[in-house]
């Protein structure tokens, strides 16, 4: 059991204690949580997954995430990181952004900016090539972020990326990928990266030279503002 996945399960536990609609009794409530996202949420899961979620198997992504925390009525955003300093640090203020990609990489990326200092905030689906929007301080512009992972070939040979289109001309392409040993990863900023474009969508691919050449991105040391 990873350790994202044990806190994800904790906060599910928080939040169901927190939640007045949800059963008193333990006993029933992975039931009752499958029940109302199906007759409320409109979002169909099975009784094995809910339990794989509350046993910190694993983590519910996308708009299972979202219902998941309409339906307890806490923040997705603290219910998927937990992080006081990404967005809002009551888990019980929902904000009018609703995060859309609330996959691992994306996750990782808002904790290290929300580390750093930053304002973070989930992208909607309605910006399908940005997956964050980052301010490095109270009061200043926010700026896009697309976070990706390698998506064919041999990471230890071909590293590919792929770039939705449209993303606007300010985003700042990340890529995060591994570092060698397990369980370590760094982040690539692949901004300028030359790209191959495909008819709705372009591609970054990396060797291992070029990766070489590829800066690394430090949100402590470099502040995502807007340039401009």
């Amino acid at each position: 059991m990873s350790r994202f996945k044990s806190d994800f399960a904790k906060r599910l536990e928080w939040a169901l204690e927190a939640c007045p609609d949800a059963p008193r009794q333990v006993h029933g409530r992975l039931t009752w949580i499958k029940r109302q996202l199906a007759e409320r949420m409109g979002v169909e899961v099975s009784l094995n997954t809910v339990h794989k979620w509350a046993r910190g198997m694993s983590v519910p992504r996308g708009d299972n995430l979202r219902a998941l925390a309409k339906l307890l009525g806490v923040d997705e955003v603290w219910l998927a990181l937990g992080a006081a300093g990404v967005d809002v640090p009551d888990p019980h203020v929902s904000p009018e952004a609703v995060p859309a990609h609330a996959e691992a990489a994306v996750l990782y990326v808002a904790g290290l900016l929300g580390l750093g200092g930053a304002e973070v905030t989930f992208a909607p689906r309605s910006e399908p090539g940005v997956s964050l929007h980052a301010a490095p301080r109270p009061g200043a512009p926010p700026r896009p972020i697309l976070v990706l992972r390698p998506v064919e070939g041999d990471e230890a040979v071909t590293q590919s990326f792929i770039i939705p289109a449209p993303t606007p001309a300010d985003t700042l392409i990340l890529g995060v990928v591994r570092a060698g040993e397990p369980g370590r990863f760094e982040v690539l900023d692949l901004t300028a990266a030359p790209r191959t474009a495909h008819g709705g969508f372009s591609t970054i691919a990396l060797t291992q030279e070029t990766r070489d050449s590829v800066p690394r991105y430090l949100p402590s040391q470099e502040e995502p503002e807007v340039s401009g």
